[in-house]
Protein backbone atom coordinates (compact mmCIF):
# COMPACT_ATOMS: atom_id res chain seq x y z
CA UNK A 1 0.00 0.00 0.00
CA UNK A 2 1.35 3.30 -0.99
CA UNK A 3 1.76 5.73 1.80
CA UNK A 4 0.26 9.19 1.45
CA UNK A 5 2.46 11.92 2.78
CA UNK A 6 1.26 14.66 5.18
CA UNK A 7 0.99 17.20 2.41
CA UNK A 8 -0.98 14.69 0.39
CA UNK A 9 -3.46 14.29 3.23
CA UNK A 10 -3.77 18.05 3.39
CA UNK A 11 -4.61 18.08 -0.28
CA UNK A 12 -7.46 15.57 0.28
CA UNK A 13 -9.12 17.65 3.10
CA UNK A 14 -11.26 20.47 1.70
CA UNK A 15 -10.31 23.92 3.07
CA UNK A 16 -12.74 25.59 5.55
CA UNK A 17 -15.00 28.30 4.14
CA UNK A 18 -13.61 31.79 4.25
CA UNK A 19 -14.79 33.90 7.29
CA UNK A 20 -16.67 37.00 6.12
CA UNK A 21 -15.65 39.43 8.90
CA UNK A 22 -17.67 42.27 7.42
CA UNK A 23 -20.85 40.16 7.44
CA UNK A 24 -20.30 39.29 11.11
CA UNK A 25 -19.86 42.96 12.00
CA UNK A 26 -23.02 43.81 10.05
CA UNK A 27 -24.95 41.18 12.01
CA UNK A 28 -23.69 42.56 15.31
CA UNK A 29 -24.67 46.09 14.29
CA UNK A 30 -28.12 44.88 13.22
CA UNK A 31 -28.49 43.21 16.62
CA UNK A 32 -27.62 46.42 18.38
CA UNK A 33 -30.16 48.35 16.36
CA UNK A 34 -32.82 45.71 17.04
CA UNK A 35 -32.04 45.78 20.76
CA UNK A 36 -32.26 49.57 20.86
CA UNK A 37 -35.52 49.51 18.94
CA UNK A 38 -36.95 46.92 21.33
CA UNK A 39 -35.81 49.01 24.28
CA UNK A 40 -37.50 52.10 22.89
CA UNK A 41 -40.70 50.16 22.36
CA UNK A 42 -40.68 49.09 26.01
CA UNK A 43 -40.29 52.48 27.63
CA UNK A 44 -41.62 52.34 31.15
CA UNK A 45 -44.56 54.42 32.27
CA UNK A 46 -42.10 56.58 34.19
CA UNK A 47 -40.02 57.23 31.09
CA UNK A 48 -43.12 58.14 29.10
CA UNK A 49 -44.28 60.51 31.81
CA UNK A 50 -40.82 62.08 31.99
CA UNK A 51 -40.72 62.59 28.22
CA UNK A 52 -44.24 63.99 28.19
CA UNK A 53 -43.50 66.53 30.94
CA UNK A 54 -40.16 67.45 29.34
CA UNK A 55 -41.99 68.15 26.08
CA UNK A 56 -44.49 70.34 27.95
CA UNK A 57 -41.71 72.30 29.66
CA UNK A 58 -39.52 72.54 26.55
CA UNK A 59 -36.48 70.85 28.09
CA UNK A 60 -34.47 67.74 27.14
CA UNK A 61 -35.96 64.65 28.83
CA UNK A 62 -32.62 63.69 30.38
CA UNK A 63 -32.54 66.76 32.65
CA UNK A 64 -35.65 65.47 34.44
CA UNK A 65 -34.09 62.04 35.01
CA UNK A 66 -32.85 62.75 38.57
CA UNK A 67 -36.31 63.87 39.71
CA UNK A 68 -37.99 60.78 38.27
CA UNK A 69 -35.29 58.42 39.54
CA UNK A 70 -35.87 59.74 43.05
CA UNK A 71 -39.66 59.71 42.69
CA UNK A 72 -39.43 56.14 41.42
CA UNK A 73 -38.02 55.07 44.80
CA UNK A 74 -41.00 56.51 46.70
CA UNK A 75 -43.53 53.87 45.54
CA UNK A 76 -45.84 56.48 44.03
CA UNK A 77 -48.65 55.92 41.56
CA UNK A 78 -48.32 57.57 38.12
CA UNK A 79 -50.87 60.23 39.14
CA UNK A 80 -49.00 60.95 42.37
CA UNK A 81 -45.71 61.02 40.46
CA UNK A 82 -47.04 63.60 37.98
CA UNK A 83 -48.34 65.72 40.86
CA UNK A 84 -45.01 65.55 42.71
CA UNK A 85 -43.05 66.24 39.53
CA UNK A 86 -45.19 69.30 38.78
CA UNK A 87 -44.63 70.53 42.35
CA UNK A 88 -40.89 69.98 42.03
CA UNK A 89 -40.68 71.80 38.71
CA UNK A 90 -42.58 74.79 40.08
CA UNK A 91 -40.35 74.89 43.16
CA UNK A 92 -37.17 74.48 41.09
CA UNK A 93 -38.13 77.33 38.77
CA UNK A 94 -39.06 79.47 41.78
CA UNK A 95 -35.64 78.77 43.29
CA UNK A 96 -33.96 79.60 39.99
CA UNK A 97 -35.73 82.96 39.80
CA UNK A 98 -34.91 84.01 43.37
CA UNK A 99 -32.58 86.93 43.75
CA UNK A 100 -29.13 85.64 44.69
CA UNK A 101 -27.92 87.39 47.80
CA UNK A 102 -24.20 87.87 48.20
CA UNK A 103 -22.85 85.32 50.64
CA UNK A 104 -19.98 87.51 51.80
CA UNK A 105 -17.65 84.54 51.35
CA UNK A 106 -16.17 85.52 48.01
CA UNK A 107 -17.22 86.16 44.44
CA UNK A 108 -16.26 82.62 43.42
CA UNK A 109 -18.81 81.12 45.82
CA UNK A 110 -21.50 83.48 44.58
CA UNK A 111 -20.58 82.61 41.01
CA UNK A 112 -20.95 78.87 41.65
CA UNK A 113 -24.37 79.38 43.23
CA UNK A 114 -25.39 81.61 40.32
CA UNK A 115 -24.25 78.97 37.83
CA UNK A 116 -26.20 76.33 39.76
CA UNK A 117 -29.30 78.52 39.68
CA UNK A 118 -28.86 78.98 35.95
CA UNK A 119 -28.99 75.19 35.52
CA UNK A 120 -32.12 75.10 37.66
CA UNK A 121 -33.75 77.49 35.21
CA UNK A 122 -33.46 74.66 32.69
CA UNK A 123 -34.67 72.15 35.32
CA UNK A 124 -31.26 70.47 35.25
CA UNK A 125 -30.90 69.57 38.92
CA UNK A 126 -28.12 67.08 38.19
CA UNK A 127 -26.02 69.78 36.55
CA UNK A 128 -26.88 72.18 39.36
CA UNK A 129 -25.65 69.69 41.95
CA UNK A 130 -22.62 68.88 39.82
CA UNK A 131 -21.59 72.55 39.73
CA UNK A 132 -21.93 72.76 43.49
CA UNK A 133 -20.04 69.47 43.97
CA UNK A 134 -17.07 70.73 41.95
CA UNK A 135 -16.88 73.96 43.89
CA UNK A 136 -17.27 72.11 47.18
CA UNK A 137 -14.35 69.85 46.27
CA UNK A 138 -12.15 72.87 45.49
CA UNK A 139 -12.83 74.49 48.83
CA UNK A 140 -12.80 71.37 51.05
CA UNK A 141 -9.20 71.31 52.21
CA UNK A 142 -8.40 75.01 52.50
CA UNK A 143 -11.58 76.77 53.54
CA UNK A 144 -14.03 74.49 55.31
CA UNK A 145 -16.06 77.35 56.68
CA UNK A 146 -16.78 78.70 53.22
CA UNK A 147 -18.46 75.42 52.38
CA UNK A 148 -21.46 76.20 54.50
CA UNK A 149 -23.25 78.37 51.91
CA UNK A 150 -22.58 75.81 49.19
CA UNK A 151 -23.75 72.87 51.29
CA UNK A 152 -26.89 74.75 52.27
CA UNK A 153 -27.61 75.41 48.60
CA UNK A 154 -26.93 71.81 47.62
CA UNK A 155 -29.26 70.53 50.35
CA UNK A 156 -31.98 72.84 49.06
CA UNK A 157 -31.48 71.67 45.45
CA UNK A 158 -31.51 68.00 46.50
CA UNK A 159 -34.65 68.52 48.54
CA UNK A 160 -36.39 70.23 45.62
CA UNK A 161 -35.82 67.15 43.46
CA UNK A 162 -36.92 64.75 46.25
CA UNK A 163 -33.34 63.51 46.66
CA UNK A 164 -33.80 63.13 50.40
CA UNK A 165 -30.73 60.92 51.04
CA UNK A 166 -28.45 63.55 49.48
CA UNK A 167 -30.24 66.38 51.29
CA UNK A 168 -29.83 64.63 54.65
CA UNK A 169 -26.19 63.72 54.04
CA UNK A 170 -25.42 67.28 52.93
CA UNK A 171 -27.08 68.84 55.98
CA UNK A 172 -25.27 66.42 58.29
CA UNK A 173 -21.97 67.37 56.67
CA UNK A 174 -22.82 71.06 57.01
CA UNK A 175 -23.68 70.63 60.69
CA UNK A 176 -20.35 68.95 61.37
CA UNK A 177 -18.70 72.14 60.13
CA UNK A 178 -21.11 74.51 61.89
CA UNK A 179 -23.31 72.78 64.52
CA UNK A 180 -24.82 76.11 65.62
CA UNK A 181 -26.98 76.54 62.52
CA UNK A 182 -30.42 76.13 64.07
CA UNK A 183 -32.40 76.09 60.85
CA UNK A 184 -30.16 73.48 59.27
CA UNK A 185 -31.06 71.20 62.18
CA UNK A 186 -34.73 72.04 61.67
CA UNK A 187 -34.50 71.35 57.93
CA UNK A 188 -32.84 68.01 58.69
CA UNK A 189 -35.58 67.13 61.16
CA UNK A 190 -38.30 68.09 58.69
CA UNK A 191 -36.78 65.75 56.09
CA UNK A 192 -36.62 62.90 58.62
CA UNK A 193 -40.32 63.48 59.34
CA UNK A 194 -41.05 63.35 55.62
CA UNK A 195 -39.12 60.12 55.18
CA UNK A 196 -40.82 58.51 58.16
CA UNK A 197 -38.23 58.36 60.94
CA UNK A 198 -39.64 60.17 63.96
CA UNK A 199 -36.75 59.12 66.21
CA UNK A 200 -34.18 60.66 63.86
CA UNK A 201 -36.39 63.74 63.49
CA UNK A 202 -36.48 64.11 67.26
CA UNK A 203 -32.67 63.97 67.42
CA UNK A 204 -32.43 66.70 64.77
CA UNK A 205 -34.96 68.95 66.50
CA UNK A 206 -33.17 68.44 69.80
CA UNK A 207 -30.00 69.44 67.94
CA UNK A 208 -31.82 72.63 66.91
CA UNK A 209 -32.75 73.23 70.55
CA UNK A 210 -29.13 72.89 71.62
CA UNK A 211 -27.92 75.18 68.84
CA UNK A 212 -30.54 77.82 69.71
CA UNK A 213 -29.39 77.75 73.33
CA UNK A 214 -25.74 78.11 72.33
CA UNK A 215 -26.40 81.12 70.10
CA UNK A 216 -28.96 82.50 72.58
CA UNK A 217 -31.75 82.89 70.00
CA UNK A 218 -35.06 82.67 71.87
CA UNK A 219 -37.28 82.77 68.81
CA UNK A 220 -35.45 79.84 67.21
CA UNK A 221 -35.59 78.02 70.55
CA UNK A 222 -39.38 78.37 70.54
CA UNK A 223 -39.49 76.93 67.00
CA UNK A 224 -37.44 73.92 68.12
CA UNK A 225 -39.87 73.31 71.00
CA UNK A 226 -42.74 73.44 68.54
CA UNK A 227 -41.12 70.90 66.22
CA UNK A 228 -40.33 68.61 69.16
CA UNK A 229 -43.97 68.84 70.22
CA UNK A 230 -45.11 67.93 66.70
CA UNK A 231 -43.03 64.75 66.84
CA UNK A 232 -44.35 63.89 70.30
CA UNK A 233 -47.93 64.28 69.03
CA UNK A 234 -47.12 61.94 66.15
CA UNK A 235 -45.66 59.46 68.64
CA UNK A 236 -48.79 59.65 70.77
CA UNK A 237 -47.07 61.26 73.76
CA UNK A 238 -49.63 64.04 74.28
CA UNK A 239 -48.47 64.94 77.79
CA UNK A 240 -44.91 65.57 76.62
CA UNK A 241 -46.17 67.44 73.55
CA UNK A 242 -48.29 69.74 75.70
CA UNK A 243 -45.23 70.57 77.81
CA UNK A 244 -43.10 71.27 74.72
CA UNK A 245 -45.75 73.56 73.25
CA UNK A 246 -46.14 75.29 76.63
CA UNK A 247 -42.36 75.86 76.79
CA UNK A 248 -42.47 77.42 73.35
CA UNK A 249 -45.50 79.53 74.27
CA UNK A 250 -43.72 80.92 77.34
CA UNK A 251 -40.87 82.20 75.16
CA UNK A 252 -43.23 83.64 72.58
CA UNK A 253 -45.30 85.40 75.21
CA UNK A 254 -42.16 87.17 76.43
CA UNK A 255 -41.12 88.12 72.90
CA UNK A 256 -44.59 89.32 71.92
CA UNK A 257 -44.91 91.36 75.10
CA UNK A 258 -41.46 92.90 74.59
CA UNK A 259 -42.26 93.93 71.00
CA UNK A 260 -46.03 94.19 70.40
CA UNK A 261 -45.42 95.66 66.96
CA UNK A 262 -43.56 92.60 65.68
CA UNK A 263 -46.26 90.83 63.65
CA UNK A 264 -44.21 87.66 63.17
CA UNK A 265 -43.76 87.19 66.89
CA UNK A 266 -47.44 87.82 67.46
CA UNK A 267 -48.32 85.19 64.87
CA UNK A 268 -45.83 82.75 66.45
CA UNK A 269 -47.72 83.10 69.73
CA UNK A 270 -51.05 82.46 68.00
CA UNK A 271 -49.62 79.24 66.54
CA UNK A 272 -48.50 78.11 70.01
CA UNK A 273 -52.02 78.59 71.39
CA UNK A 274 -53.43 76.67 68.43
CA UNK A 275 -51.02 73.75 68.88
CA UNK A 276 -51.85 73.58 72.58
CA UNK A 277 -55.55 73.59 71.71
CA UNK A 278 -55.06 70.70 69.29
CA UNK A 279 -53.48 68.59 72.06
CA UNK A 280 -56.20 69.54 74.51
CA UNK A 281 -58.84 68.41 72.03
CA UNK A 282 -57.02 65.10 71.62
CA UNK A 283 -56.96 64.75 75.41
CA UNK A 284 -60.68 65.47 75.63
CA UNK A 285 -60.24 68.73 77.54
CA UNK A 286 -62.65 70.73 75.38
CA UNK A 287 -63.04 73.63 77.80
CA UNK A 288 -59.30 74.28 77.87
CA UNK A 289 -59.04 73.77 74.09
CA UNK A 290 -61.78 76.35 73.50
CA UNK A 291 -59.86 78.88 75.58
CA UNK A 292 -56.60 78.16 73.74
CA UNK A 293 -58.27 78.57 70.36
CA UNK A 294 -59.94 81.78 71.56
CA UNK A 295 -56.56 83.17 72.64
CA UNK A 296 -55.15 82.30 69.21
CA UNK A 297 -58.12 83.92 67.49
CA UNK A 298 -57.76 87.14 69.49
CA UNK A 299 -54.21 87.61 68.22
CA UNK A 300 -55.16 86.78 64.67
CA UNK A 301 -58.07 89.20 64.77
CA UNK A 302 -55.66 91.99 65.71
CA UNK A 303 -53.24 91.04 62.95
CA UNK A 304 -55.99 90.77 60.34
CA UNK A 305 -57.46 94.10 61.39
CA UNK A 306 -54.06 95.81 61.31
CA UNK A 307 -53.30 94.49 57.81
CA UNK A 308 -56.54 93.66 55.95
CA UNK A 309 -54.61 93.11 52.72
CA UNK A 310 -52.50 90.30 54.18
CA UNK A 311 -54.20 87.17 52.89
CA UNK A 312 -52.10 84.96 55.16
CA UNK A 313 -53.33 86.72 58.30
CA UNK A 314 -56.90 86.52 57.02
CA UNK A 315 -56.66 82.80 56.34
CA UNK A 316 -55.13 82.20 59.79
CA UNK A 317 -58.18 83.87 61.31
CA UNK A 318 -60.57 81.68 59.30
CA UNK A 319 -58.73 78.59 60.59
CA UNK A 320 -59.23 79.81 64.17
CA UNK A 321 -62.97 80.17 63.63
CA UNK A 322 -63.15 76.63 62.26
CA UNK A 323 -61.16 75.20 65.18
CA UNK A 324 -63.47 76.93 67.65
CA UNK A 325 -66.48 75.69 65.72
CA UNK A 326 -65.22 72.11 65.89
CA UNK A 327 -64.96 72.30 69.70
CA UNK A 328 -68.40 73.87 69.97
CA UNK A 329 -69.86 71.02 67.92
CA UNK A 330 -68.17 68.51 70.22
CA UNK A 331 -69.67 70.36 73.19
CA UNK A 332 -73.13 70.25 71.61
CA UNK A 333 -73.35 74.03 71.23
CA UNK A 334 -74.60 73.95 67.64
CA UNK A 335 -75.81 77.55 67.57
CA UNK A 336 -72.38 78.88 68.56
CA UNK A 337 -70.66 76.46 66.16
CA UNK A 338 -72.81 77.67 63.28
CA UNK A 339 -71.82 81.26 64.06
CA UNK A 340 -68.12 80.36 64.21
CA UNK A 341 -68.23 78.49 60.91
CA UNK A 342 -70.17 81.35 59.34
CA UNK A 343 -67.54 83.86 60.50
CA UNK A 344 -64.86 81.64 58.95
CA UNK A 345 -66.85 81.34 55.74
CA UNK A 346 -67.14 85.13 55.44
CA UNK A 347 -63.35 85.33 55.33
CA UNK A 348 -62.82 82.41 52.94
CA UNK A 349 -65.48 83.84 50.63
CA UNK A 350 -63.58 87.11 50.40
CA UNK A 351 -60.29 85.33 49.77
CA UNK A 352 -61.78 83.00 47.17
CA UNK A 353 -63.49 85.88 45.39
CA UNK A 354 -60.31 87.96 45.38
CA UNK A 355 -58.27 85.12 43.85
CA UNK A 356 -60.52 82.62 42.02
CA UNK A 357 -57.47 80.79 40.73
CA UNK A 358 -56.17 79.96 44.19
CA UNK A 359 -57.23 76.33 44.61
CA UNK A 360 -56.31 76.24 48.30
CA UNK A 361 -58.67 79.10 49.13
CA UNK A 362 -61.41 77.62 47.00
CA UNK A 363 -61.06 74.37 48.92
CA UNK A 364 -61.11 76.27 52.23
CA UNK A 365 -64.47 77.73 51.22
CA UNK A 366 -65.72 74.29 50.24
CA UNK A 367 -64.74 72.96 53.69
CA UNK A 368 -66.57 75.84 55.36
CA UNK A 369 -69.79 75.08 53.50
CA UNK A 370 -69.39 71.42 54.45
CA UNK A 371 -69.01 72.19 58.16
CA UNK A 372 -71.97 74.56 58.13
CA UNK A 373 -74.07 71.91 56.39
CA UNK A 374 -73.16 69.35 59.05
CA UNK A 375 -74.39 71.67 61.81
CA UNK A 376 -77.59 72.44 59.94
CA UNK A 377 -78.28 68.72 59.57
CA UNK A 378 -77.71 68.24 63.29
CA UNK A 379 -80.16 71.11 63.93
CA UNK A 380 -82.73 69.49 61.64
CA UNK A 381 -82.65 72.37 59.15
CA UNK A 382 -82.44 70.14 56.09
CA UNK A 383 -83.39 72.86 53.61
CA UNK A 384 -80.49 75.08 54.72
CA UNK A 385 -78.15 72.07 54.85
CA UNK A 386 -79.07 71.20 51.27
CA UNK A 387 -78.09 74.71 50.16
CA UNK A 388 -74.77 74.53 52.02
CA UNK A 389 -73.90 71.12 50.61
CA UNK A 390 -74.88 72.26 47.11
CA UNK A 391 -72.47 75.23 47.41
CA UNK A 392 -69.78 72.82 48.62
CA UNK A 393 -70.50 70.52 45.68
CA UNK A 394 -70.21 73.34 43.13
CA UNK A 395 -66.71 74.20 44.32
CA UNK A 396 -65.64 70.56 44.61
CA UNK A 397 -66.80 69.93 41.03
CA UNK A 398 -64.76 72.87 39.70
CA UNK A 399 -61.63 71.74 41.51
CA UNK A 400 -62.01 68.12 40.43
CA UNK A 401 -62.61 69.14 36.82
CA UNK A 402 -59.60 71.47 36.83
CA UNK A 403 -57.27 68.70 38.02
CA UNK A 404 -58.66 65.23 37.24
CA UNK A 405 -55.42 63.64 38.42
CA UNK A 406 -55.72 65.07 41.93
CA UNK A 407 -57.05 62.12 43.92
CA UNK A 408 -57.70 64.21 47.04
CA UNK A 409 -59.96 66.58 45.15
CA UNK A 410 -61.74 63.70 43.46
CA UNK A 411 -62.47 62.19 46.87
CA UNK A 412 -63.63 65.60 48.14
CA UNK A 413 -66.19 65.55 45.35
CA UNK A 414 -67.39 62.08 46.32
CA UNK A 415 -67.81 63.26 49.93
CA UNK A 416 -69.88 66.21 48.71
CA UNK A 417 -72.19 63.81 46.89
CA UNK A 418 -72.40 61.65 50.03
CA UNK A 419 -73.44 64.63 52.15
CA UNK A 420 -76.11 65.59 49.63
CA UNK A 421 -77.39 62.02 49.50
CA UNK A 422 -77.77 61.97 53.27
CA UNK A 423 -79.93 65.12 53.25
CA UNK A 424 -82.02 63.88 50.32
CA UNK A 425 -82.62 60.60 52.11
CA UNK A 426 -83.66 62.35 55.32
CA UNK A 427 -85.97 64.57 53.26
CA UNK A 428 -87.62 61.57 51.62
CA UNK A 429 -86.24 62.43 48.17
CA UNK A 430 -85.05 58.90 47.45
CA UNK A 431 -84.50 59.38 43.71
CA UNK A 432 -82.16 62.34 44.25
CA UNK A 433 -80.47 60.44 47.08
CA UNK A 434 -79.79 57.49 44.79
CA UNK A 435 -78.47 59.76 42.02
CA UNK A 436 -76.05 61.43 44.45
CA UNK A 437 -74.92 58.06 45.85
CA UNK A 438 -74.33 56.72 42.34
CA UNK A 439 -72.28 59.78 41.39
CA UNK A 440 -70.14 59.57 44.52
CA UNK A 441 -69.66 55.83 44.21
CA UNK A 442 -68.56 56.15 40.58
CA UNK A 443 -65.75 58.50 41.62
CA UNK A 444 -64.52 56.15 44.36
CA UNK A 445 -64.70 53.16 42.02
CA UNK A 446 -62.40 54.90 39.56
CA UNK A 447 -59.96 55.87 42.33
CA UNK A 448 -59.97 52.33 43.69
CA UNK A 449 -59.38 50.89 40.23
CA UNK A 450 -56.22 52.98 39.90
CA UNK A 451 -55.17 52.35 43.53
CA UNK A 452 -56.60 48.97 44.60
CA UNK A 453 -54.59 48.89 47.84
CA UNK A 454 -56.17 52.02 49.34
CA UNK A 455 -57.92 51.03 52.57
CA UNK A 456 -59.64 54.42 52.82
CA UNK A 457 -61.22 54.15 49.39
CA UNK A 458 -62.30 50.58 50.07
CA UNK A 459 -64.14 51.84 53.15
CA UNK A 460 -65.63 54.66 51.09
CA UNK A 461 -66.93 52.19 48.51
CA UNK A 462 -68.43 50.01 51.22
CA UNK A 463 -70.21 53.04 52.67
CA UNK A 464 -71.76 53.97 49.32
CA UNK A 465 -72.83 50.37 48.72
CA UNK A 466 -74.42 50.10 52.18
CA UNK A 467 -76.35 53.35 51.70
CA UNK A 468 -77.60 52.22 48.31
CA UNK A 469 -78.65 48.89 49.79
CA UNK A 470 -80.48 50.72 52.54
CA UNK A 471 -82.37 52.77 49.96
CA UNK A 472 -83.30 49.59 48.07
CA UNK A 473 -84.61 48.06 51.28
CA UNK A 474 -86.72 51.12 52.04
CA UNK A 475 -88.08 51.16 48.49
CA UNK A 476 -89.10 47.48 48.69
CA UNK A 477 -90.96 47.88 51.98
CA UNK A 478 -92.62 51.25 51.42
CA UNK A 479 -95.60 52.08 49.21
CA UNK A 480 -94.88 54.16 46.09
CA UNK A 481 -94.52 57.84 46.87
CA UNK A 482 -97.63 59.99 46.12
CA UNK A 483 -99.49 57.05 44.55
CA UNK A 484 -102.58 55.69 46.36
CA UNK A 485 -102.98 51.93 46.57
CA UNK A 486 -105.74 50.80 44.19
CA UNK A 487 -108.36 48.31 45.31
CA UNK A 488 -108.77 45.19 43.22
CA UNK A 489 -112.08 44.85 41.31
CA UNK A 490 -114.16 41.83 41.99
CA UNK A 491 -114.53 39.49 39.08
CA UNK A 492 -118.01 39.22 37.53
CA UNK A 493 -118.16 35.52 38.24
CA UNK A 494 -118.06 36.27 41.96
Amino acid sequence: MALIGYKGVQALIPPPPLIDQQAIENKIEEGKIATETHHKEELTAIDKLRIEIAREKGVPPQVLAPIFENLGMLNLTPDQMREKADEAIKAILARASQKIEKTGDGADIDKAIAASRAKLAGLDTAAAQSILDRKIAEEEEERNKRLVALLEEKAAVARLSYDYPTAKATLERLLKIDPDRVWSWIDLGDIWVTTGSLNQAMKAFQGAEGAARRVNDERDLSVSYERIGDVQVAQGDLKAALQSYADGRAIRERLAKADPGNAQWQRDLSVSYERIGDVQVAQGDLKAALQSYADSRAIRERLAKADPGNAGWQRDLSVSYNKIGDVQVAQGDLKAALQSYSDGRAITERLAKADPGNAEWQRDLSVNYNKIGDVQVAQGDLKAALQSYAADLAIAERLAKADPGNAEWQRDLSVSYAKLATVYEKSGAKTQARDALNAGRAIIAILLKDHPDSAQWKRDLEWFDSRRANLDQLASTAAPENKPIKKKRRRNAE
